[in-house]
């Protein structure tokens, strides 16, 4: 009895004829893979220093874990609509929680880290963001001590009034009000120019690795160690809503992971680029540098205080955000300068 054996089954008895398909079944036709273009904002232009790396690092990790599926492009342009956006606030005042405080209600990188992955402050976060439609994510940080860049003697609280000055942050603007000086703003590269000028009359931006980068310490007279966001500001990088859910788990799972490897990132950078950049400063030799005035400071705290009490009272979400980070700076062991609030 004749075995036929297929061609493909595996068996072939020798002197049997192997039967096979003679005609080759016609191929699929060929699918074009539609990318999906994904806009990815910076709150920085091309030529600032250090953040604008940090830019063009996420978006390029971005791309990597997203694959070949999507096409990101990055830009800088104000007026554009982004998907994702890297080193803005979207969400409102109610934010200032989230990328820290001023003076010493500030948590350090590390705890605010800590604050926000296991101390309730992402849901709270993620329930706000949501409210204006974005998903945000922690992945970087300026570093703590940026300082304060100034042209004049900074003595008492007084010596502001009046005074130009610059100072980032959600509460930078209403802090400064509040210590009777006048806000003002400039692009970044040209901070340097209007301290010469005098157009303003204090810095606080970035941190010292940028400010040496962009050459504040040529403009400037006096640098005050720590400054008024002692321990820095939070970057978040924020992806619309509808994008975000698009993604399939294990994308979603990818970005998160790019934005904490981003974050280690930026907090390895400041503990070694800030202290050698910390040390030039101290070592140059036009430079007056002190600490940051004790009264100064704790006008600082009590306007903080003030501030975000207002917020808290002013926007209902905000007030579950205000208690989370108060009570997570209580467990640690950590409060404000009692004299900020006498």
């Amino acid at each position: 009895m004749a075995t036929t054996v297929t061609a493909g089954s595996g068996l072939a008895l020798q002197g049997t004829p192997v039967l096979a398909a003679t005609e080759e079944e016609p191929a699929a036709p060929a699918v074009a893979r539609v990318r999906k273009t994904l806009i990815f904002g910076a709150a920085w232009s091309d030529d600032v220093p250090v953040f604008a790396d940090a830019a063009r690092r996420l978006a390029l990790r971005v791309q990597q874990v997203l694959g070949d599926d999507f096409r990101i492009i990055q830009t800088s342009e104000a007026g554009s609509k982004p998907d994702m956006t890297f080193g803005c606030q979207p969400i409102g005042i109610a934010s200032a929680f989230l990328e820290g405080l001023p003076g010493s209600y500030a948590l350090s990188p590390m705890q605010h880290q800590a604050w926000l992955s296991i101390g309730g402050g992402q849901l709270l976060w993620d329930d706000l963001a949501a409210q204006h439609g974005w998903k945000p994510l922690l992945a970087g940080h300026t570093g703590p001590q940026p300082g304060l860049w100034t042209t004049f003697d900074l003595q008492e609280t007084s010596s502001l009034a009046g005074k130009r000055l610059f100072v980032s942050g959600s509460l930078g603007r209403r802090l400064v009000h509040q210590l009777g000086a006048e806000f003002a703003e400039a692009p970044p590269p040209e901070l340097a120019n209007q301290l010469t000028t005098d157009q303003l009359a204090a810095i606080e931006w970035g941190n010292p690795v940028a400010a040496l980068m962009l050459g504040l310490p040529d403009a400037a007279t006096h640098f005050y160690r720590g400054g008024i966001y002692r321990e820095g500001v939070a970057l978040a990088l924020n992806v619309r809503l509808p994008v975000w859910e698009s993604l399939s788990p294990s994308a979603q799972a990818a970005i998160e992971g790019l934005a904490a490897e981003q974050m280690n990132l930026a907090l390895s950078e400041s503990m070694i680029h800030g202290r050698l950049a910390a040390q030039s400063i101290e070592a140059t030799p036009s430079i007056m540098v002190t600490d940051l005035p004790a009264r100064l400071s704790t006008e600082i705290d009590r306007v903080t205080d003030q501030l975000i009490n207002e917020i808290a009272l002013s926007f209902p979400e905000a007030r579950r955000i205000r208690d989370s980070y108060l009570n997570f700076r209580r467990m640690l062991g950590s409060e404000p300068d009692a004299r900020a609030l006498t």
